[in-house]
């Protein structure tokens, strides 16, 4: 969290995600959250 809320808007925001999740976005999430994609089936 030190990588996110410390740092406030000293940094460019996709600076501070990859910090902390340490890889760049995906929207493959926010598209099975939204119902456009089917969700991940468990095997």
């Amino acid at each position: 969290l030190q990588n996110v809320l410390e740092r406030g808007g000293s940094r460019k925001a996709m600076d501070s995600f990859v910090a902390f999740r340490g890889r760049p976005p995906r929207i493959d999430a926010l598209l099975r959250h939204n119902g456009i994609l089917p969700a991940a089936v468990e095997t």
